[in-house]
């Protein structure tokens, strides 16, 4: 991120913006600047940006055509168009100049560790970003955090599955589900619901 930029814009929706929401927080306390994330569609309508913006395209599949969309209009605004994906041979390879991977294989849909791998690949960003800069930040927090949400997510994995298991009949057998949450939550538990 090379640049004087005081803004950061992420182009991003679904599972990407719910990646984005977990890490803003951290990316404006850091780095001191306003991180906002847009939707594809509303960015290919109504493309507000600024010199001193910093912009970006998130699509986990890489094929999504509303980013795609918005990549092809960054082009046309003579902006530099970089992508990031969970799959450097899709088709966001022929609408980025730079497209960068930050994660790997999913096995169980692109809502799983797309959204976490996200958030701690913009949170890793930041502090590259202040390391480049010559600023000094203390990330053993980040580490140590790292390193236990990997055993916590087995124990949680594990805790799910036998939650579902003893509550399936109930969920299949519910006509409307609401959820209620704030903050990043409320954004996540919207995107997620499912009403029959």
């Amino acid at each position: 991120m090379d640049g004087n930029y005081r803004n950061i814009k992420i182009i991003a929706s679904g599972s990407s913006g719910n990646g984005f929401w977990c890490a803003k927080y951290i990316m404006e306390k850091y780095l001191g600047v306003d991180v906002t994330v847009i939707n594809p569609y509303t960015f290919a309508y109504y493309p507000v940006l600024c010199e001193d913006d910093f912009v970006f395209v998130v699509s986990q599949s890489g094929y999504s055509k509303n980013a795609l969309d918005a990549l092809d209009l960054l082009k046309k605004l003579d902006r530099k168009t970089i992508a990031l994906t969970g799959d450097l041979k899709s088709d966001i390879k022929d609408h980025a100049e730079v497209v960068i991977d930050y994660v790997d294989e999913e096995k169980e849909g692109y809502v799983t560790k797309g959204v976490t791998t996200l958030a701690l690949f913009l949170i890793k960003l930041t502090f590259a970003i202040l390391e480049k800069q010559g600023k000094m930040v203390d990330t053993a927090w980040l580490d140590a955090y790292c390193e236990s949400y990997a055993s916590m997510q087995k124990e949680n994995f594990v805790r799910e599955e036998a939650f579902l298991e003893k509550f399936k009949k109930n969920f299949l057998s519910m006509e409307n589900m609401y959820a209620a949450g704030c903050g990043p939550f409320a954004t996540f538990s919207k995107a997620q619901c499912i009403y029959h």
